[in-house]
């Protein structure tokens, strides 16, 4: 009979340490969490990078179509001197 109770509380130990080991975490998930957030980061930051790049773009076009615009009006002023020279001399 003590031996019966000796093996009864060996088992009871035994499936105590069982049930605590798979219970514990899965390392893989944790890991698997951290680069998820990692990824989360490097998105967060492409997205910031690509919303300056735009501004950028955006800026240079302004300044390109305002530096056009300001070719174009040079151009009429000139053609229309000269249209007035010409418009003079017949």
């Amino acid at each position: 009979m003590f031996l019966g109770l000796i093996m009864g509380i060996l088992n009871a130990i035994l499936i105590a340490v069982v049930i605590f080991i798979l219970k514990q975490p899965d390392p893989g998930r944790g890991r698997q969490m951290a680069e998820m957030h990692e990824l989360q980061e490097r998105i967060t930051e492409l997205t910031k990078h690509l919303v300056n790049f735009e501004k950028k773009v955006e800026s240079l076009i302004n300044d390109s179509k305002n530096e056009n615009l300001a070719k174009i009006e040079r151009v009429n002023q000139d053609v229309g001197r000269q249209l007035k020279t010409i418009h003079d001399n017949l």
